[in-house]
This record gives structure tokens, C-alpha cells and sequence, in this order.
């Protein structure tokens, strides 16, 4: 039966609408575990949030693989990038050092086009993540611009828990 089974592996099945996966947002593993930088930057707990099954499959077949960046951009992300216990907090971390990366003079125009690319393909995820986090008892609110980050104001929202 392929994708869609009780374990969410190709093991045959019913399809389980609550089963939960592990989603790399660095995604493909293929890719993201040719050099041990990318494989870190992957490997980080909280870039690895849990989906709902059929968050999942819409997030991948709506979301292109994120293009592994070139040596010299990963080796500025390994040393820019500032994990924390929070996904999107993460997630954005990593998008300041990947464009960190791309305004490197070490970098190549080409390595450039790479990291812009990983950003695009990386911020194409958030609404999956943030449906998931609405589900979860989250509430989306509207923000005060001058209290919020330029790259937050674009999306005019920000998480608050409903308690």
C-alpha cells in the first residue's frame, strides 16, 4: 500500500489518521547526511518536530526537498546557527545563518543562489507547522509591528498558548 499505513511505513495497512511522524525540516536525508555539518544541522531535536500523518504527507508533497548548501555556507551556518527547544524559534535561526551564509563574501554567487533556495524551500513549511501548533491549542493572533522582527511582521502572526 505504500505510504499511508498504520506505521506510516510501506508495510501494508490501514491508514492510521492519528499516527505521528518525525519530520526533518532539513529534508531529504539523503542529501542532508552527504557532510557531517548538514547532518547535524538535520539531526537537531528541535528541527525535527512531530506531524500528525496527514500533515505530513500534505507538507511533502507540497514542499520541495531543502537543497543542501555548499561547503562554504554550511561551515558559516554550523558556526552561526543558535538551536533552542522551540521548532519555529529554530527554524528561524537557521534562516538568519543560511542568509548569513548567502551575504558572506566567502560565499560563491552560486552557493548564494543555493542558500536562497534552502530558505524558500524551508519557509514553504511554516504553515504546515503552524496548523499543527493551531491544532495543538495554539492561537494565531495578530502582532504590533514595532514590537515584532521584520521577517515576523511579513507573516502577522505570532504563537500564544491558549491555557
Amino acid at each position: 500500500m505504500g505510504l499511508g499505513t498504520t506505521n506510516g511505513n510501506a508495510t501494508g495497512g490501514e491508514v492510521n489518521p492519528y499516527a505521528v511522524h518525525r519530520h526533518h525540516l532539513a529534508f531529504s536525508r539523503h542529501e542532508w547526511s552527504l557532510r557531517p555539518e548538514a547532518k547535524r544541522i538535520r539531526q537537531t531535536p528541535s528541527l525535527i518536530p512531530s506531524l500528525p500523518f496527514a500533515v505530513h504527507n500534505r507538507l511533502h508533497r507540497a514542499c520541495p526537498p531543502v537543497p543542501l548548501l555548499g561547503f562554504h555556507a554550511l561551515q558559516i551556518v554550523q558556526r552561526e546557527f543558535r538551536p533552542t527547544g522551540d521548532t519555529l524559534e529554530t527554524m528561524d535561526n537557521l534562516l538568519f545563518a543560511i542568509e548569513a551564509s548567502a551575504n558572506s563574501p566567502r560565499t560563491h554567487e552560486i552557493e548564494r543562489g543555493v542558500a536562497h533556495l534552502a530558505i524558500a524551500a524551508i519557509e514553504l513549511q511554516r504553515p504546515f507547522l503552524l496548523e499543527v501548533l493551531h491544532q495543538e491549542g495554539a492561537t494565531l493572533l495578530p502582532v504590533e509591528e514595532d514590537l515584532m522582527p521584520e521577517e515576523e511582521i511579513l507573516y502577522g502572526i505570532t504563537t500564544v498558548p491558549v491555557r
